[in-house]
């Protein structure tokens, strides 16, 4: 390593090292992180605010699909539970013709229906919940994220690839 001899003012200066600049190429010291122009930190941000948008939307499309299936499902449960009531209705008023046992009937079915319908529209509610709070916290994480994305374009550097979207 080389000791460099300065000028300042009137006097010299002797054995003033400046590592940087006499250092080895190779060495980590001189290796700076790598920087960002302005033009590449803003063309960084959109996409990166793009790809956030991209995985909103692609989670907002597969609750969307799970909620058709959801109610495909309980369509499909409707009608086959209509279906047994119907017949089950027919063999009891075959059965039957006391016309209090039939209104008695009647009322117990339309009080089996409401409950059914009741459960059916809780599981729906309950699955529209768990698709907000998901919807939710996948928006917090991604302030979070974006606020470390910001802060690395800010120091002038490339963010880190594990800050971007993955897909899922």
């Amino acid at each position: 390593m080389k000791t460099p001899i300065l000028w300042i003012g009137n006097f010299f200066v002797i054995g003033l090292t400046l590592t940087n600049l006499y250092a080895d190429d190779k060495s980590p010291l001189t290796t700076p992180p790598p920087t960002t122009t302005l033009d590449q930190r803003k063309t960084l941000q959109l996409n990166f605010e793009s790809a956030q948008s991209s995985e909103i939307l692609a989670l907002k499309h597969r609750q969307e699909v799970e909620l058709k299936e959801l109610d495909a499902t309980l369509l499909a449960r409707r009608e086959h539970e209509k279906h047994q009531q119907q017949s089950k209705r027919d063999t009891f008023f075959k059965q039957v013709q006391a016309v209090d046992a039939r209104r008695r009937y009647l009322s117990e079915e339309k009080e089996f229906e409401k409950t059914f319908f009741m459960q059916v529209s809780k599981e729906r509610g309950d699955k529209i919940q768990e698709h907000q709070k998901r919807l939710m916290e996948l928006q917090s994480k991604q302030a979070a994220i974006k606020k470390q994305f910001l802060e690395a374009l800010k120091r002038g550097e490339v963010p880190k690839e594990a800050l971007w979207p993955q897909g899922h």
